[in-house]
């Protein structure tokens, strides 16, 4: 009977193996599908925009466009690149971070006039809640600092002339709250659980420009600073990133 019982363990452990490795793989063959989609669509326009300056004699102007566009195309392929490598660092390899002890009060004025820089060029208000009293987390500076511009970007990005970008830090029990509340289009209800998605990118969004990895760089970063990222948003009404850190004594 004990001999049953230990090999029916093993079965079962052998069993939820396969099942992780197939899930792996599965996620391995969904995450290369996505890059390649993501690489061929600037590779593509690469080609077509050489291919059409090389069909017949064109006026400098006109070659001057194509480069430009190559410029720009070549740019995006080394941002998606980037980030991929990013991502895997931040998910692989742990030894990439460097934790501190941080003051968020003076690191969100920070965060902020970096914001209002944005904010200014096009057309929007911002703003800075902070407490009285200094509120400190465990936090890698760098990362920490990606994953609010990364925020703020998709904020100022996302949010028309004449609204406004709010970043609010609030203590909550042993958790440090920041959020980043913006009055742009806000977000579809289906989209909501495939934002953090690698190459996520919303079907009526207005603009391709970026890497789609933006939010999911920013879930790993919180993930690894044992936090969250939560949100809430609703079609025209805006949208709000919570980023809950553990508080540091």
């Amino acid at each position: 009977m004990e001999a049953d019982a230990e090999m029916r363990r093993l079965i079962n452990a052998f069993n939820a193996m396969i099942e992780r490795v197939e899930t792996s793989f599965a996620h391995v063959n969904e995450f290369s599908s996505h890059v390649a989609h993501e690489l061929k669509t600037p590779l593509a326009i690469i080609r077509g925009e050489v291919e059409l300056a090389l069909n017949e004699t064109r006026d400098i102007a006109e070659y001057q466009r194509v480069l430009t566009v190559t410029v720009e195309e070549i740019d995006r392929l080394i941002r998606i690149i980037k980030d991929l490598l990013m991502l895997a660092r931040l998910d692989f390899n742990p030894d990439v971070f460097r934790f501190e002890k941080i003051n968020l009060k003076e690191f969100l004025a920070e965060i902020h006039e970096y914001t209002s820089i944005l904010c200014e060029e096009k057309g929007v208000t911002s703003g800075l809640t902070v407490p009285d009293v200094d509120c400190f987390v465990r936090a890698d500076r760098v990362h920490l600092r990606r994953l609010f511009l990364n925020l703020v970007h998709n904020a100022v990005k996302f949010t028309p002339a004449g609204g406004d970008i709010r970043i609010n830090m609030a203590a909550d029990g042993n958790d440090v709250r920041i959020s980043v509340a913006d009055t742009g289009a806000g977000i579809a209800p289906a989209d909501m659980e495939k934002i953090f998605e690698k190459f996520f990118r919303a079907h009526d969004a207005k603009t391709t420009s970026g890497t789609s990895l933006g939010l999911s760089i920013a879930r790993s970063i919180a993930r690894a600073h044992q936090g969250r990222i939560d949100v809430q948003s609703s079609p025209g009404q805006g949208s709000t990133f919570t980023v809950s850190l553990p508080a540091a004594p």
